[in-house]
């Protein structure tokens, strides 16, 4: 293995243990519809929601669910939706964002 593919590996780790210890808070809601509006915005004229959703292995409405914020985004599916959009997961969960 390369130390790119390491390096990415250990990166992709870190970022869903992260995920995965993050606790429920009375933000998360305000959280989920930040996350949605930066994918919307990157998404684009660059891909649909059936199209994403699909790399998500969701259907349309629950891709549409995660982008309205009513619906939590999983791990996994946090780091297909930023590899699609030619991004990071840092960039998605980022608390400032110029497409806010």
């Amino acid at each position: 293995m390369s130390i790119y593919a390491y390096c990415w590996r250990v990166d992709i780790q870190c970022h869903i243990l992260a995920l995965m210890t993050m606790t429920t808070t009375p933000q998360s809601a305000e959280v989920n519809r930040r996350l949605g509006r930066r994918v919307r915005n990157l998404m684009f004229g660059k891909i649909t929601q059936s199209e994403l959703a699909q790399k998500i292995g969701t259907d349309q409405s629950g891709m549409s669910r995660r982008i309205h914020g009513k619906t939590d985004f999983s791990p996994y599916e946090l780091v297909v939706t930023a590899r699609m959009l030619n991004t990071s997961v840092d960039a998605l969960l980022s608390e400032s964002h110029p497409s806010d």
